[in-house]
């Protein structure tokens, strides 16, 4: 039997599609690692199936524009990503707005995955921002064979300024239910590699800010990229939730 596995990014939003029960449900506390703290609820999509939704926050010393700049930057973007062999930005011709096809490359006995996926950011008012993000079908990058197309994913980053150039950064995210690996057994490999993935992800951007390379990288030189941190535990199984 296939199994599904899922690598966070980043990834990566989601449209309404929560019923309003859902959107009152209290979240329960899971842990906290590396000053990431991380929550979890059950909820029920659009297509009226009963997921888990993860959420996580943070604080980072960032600003809007340089966290938006990492998520769309195809060098950093497998940097942050455990296993990811590809990640690749397409535009759509909207400022805000962008498409991002990933690529996994797993270890036996784990099948390599993939998903396609369609941001949108969106200014919500002068202190908060959304990013959007969501699984999408594509003529681009059909299904191959042999590798697993994760549907369903569906999620968003919050960010919010605070103080001192920092900002608070809120992440949720969901996909389609897999059954093939028991809770009991998935359960720790997803928490632990959630943060980590979250862990890398700050630690690029922090890099690139305090290096000003973000905005020195339109003169088409290419930076020396952070390497993202190992951890004991490689795979998110996000596609077990």
């Amino acid at each position: 039997m296939k199994k599904r596995v899922f690598i966070v990014l980043t990834i990566l939003s989601t449209l309404p599609f929560y019923a309003q029960a859902a959107d009152n449900q209290a979240y329960t506390f899971i842990g906290k690692e590396d000053n990431i703290s991380l929550y979890q609820r059950w909820v029920i999509s659009e297509n009226n199936q009963k997921v888990r939704e993860l959420k996580a926050f943070f604080y980072i010393q960032s600003d809007f524009q340089s966290i938006e700049q990492v998520l769309k930057n195809q060098s950093v973007g497998k940097q942050w990503n455990t296993h990811a062999s590809i990640y690749k930005i397409d535009k759509t011709g909207m400022h805000n707005e962008w498409l991002n096809y990933i690529r996994y490359d797993l270890p036996w006995p784990l099948n390599d995955q993939d998903c396609y996926l369609q941001y949108t950011s969106k200014v919500m008012d002068n202190h908060t921002i959304e990013i959007r993000f969501q699984s999408i079908k594509n003529s681009q990058h059909p299904i191959l064979k042999g590798v697993g197309r994760i549907s369903g994913v569906k999620g968003k980053w919050v960010l919010k300024k605070v103080r001192n150039n920092k900002l608070k950064v809120v992440y949720t995210i969901t996909s389609d239910p897999s059954f093939t690996i028991p809770r009991w057994l998935s359960d720790p490999i997803v928490h632990k590699n959630l943060i980590a993935t979250l862990s890398n992800f700050r630690s690029e951007v922090e890099g690139f800010v305090s290096r000003g390379l973000i905005r020195a990288n339109g003169s088409g030189k290419k930076p020396a990229l952070q390497k993202a941190a190992k951890h004991p535990a490689d795979c998110n199984l996000i596609g077990y939730l």
